[in-house]
């Protein structure tokens, strides 16, 4: 008898328990998509203006620190066109077809310190038939920002008269990497 009573027991549960999961499978909600996943972000832009002047070292020869302080600058203008706080870098890219090693030049941006290109902190390039990056400066620019920037290039004055730097080639691009900060 006592095995009959466990058996129904059993048997109610089970049955009991059956009901309760088809039940809730023939109850419960599903919910498709029909229309279009939309994704808004603010906008992000910087713009490299006002460039005058290009990067020349056309027949140059090596000159003073003092000389070079007075050479015609490269001028442009960084400019945030969005509404995003943005951090920015100005590279130098060294491009292929240079021959003059990074040592023998001189920078200057925006009349502050003098500074040996091959001194300056390396980078990837960022652009096709870029060797070699340096960066010139650092800075942030809020919404609707923008900074002019000046950049003098020469030969250093202490550079020797050998085979390693006569009749060589420097070509270089300034470009500006920027992220949301």
């Amino acid at each position: 008898m006592k095995k009959k009573t466990t058996l129904i027991v059993v048997a109610v549960l089970l049955i009991i328990s059956l009901v309760v999961g088809i039940s809730y499978a023939y109850w419960r909600l599903t919910y498709t998509q029909t229309g279009i996943n939309k994704l808004l972000s603010s906008c992000f832009s910087m713009e490299l203006v006002n460039e005058k002047n290009n990067i020349t070292l056309d027949s140059a020869y090596p000159i003073s620190d003092e000389k070079g302080k007075s050479l015609t600058p490269y001028s442009f203008t960084i400019t945030n066109t969005c509404d995003l706080f943005a951090s920015y870098t100005i590279n130098l890219e060294i491009l292929s077809g240079t021959t003059l090693n990074s040592k023998y030049i001189k920078t200057m941006i925006n009349n502050e310190a003098i500074t040996n290109l091959s001194t300056l902190e390396t980078t990837d390039p960022s652009i096709d038939g870029a060797v070699e990056s340096r960066i010139l400066f650092k800075g942030s620019l809020g919404s609707g920002d923008s900074t002019d920037y000046t950049l003098k290039i020469w030969m250093d004055g202490d550079t020797p008269a050998t085979d390693d730097t006569m009749n060589k080639i420097f070509q270089g691009k300034i470009t500006v990497t920027a992220e949301v900060s």
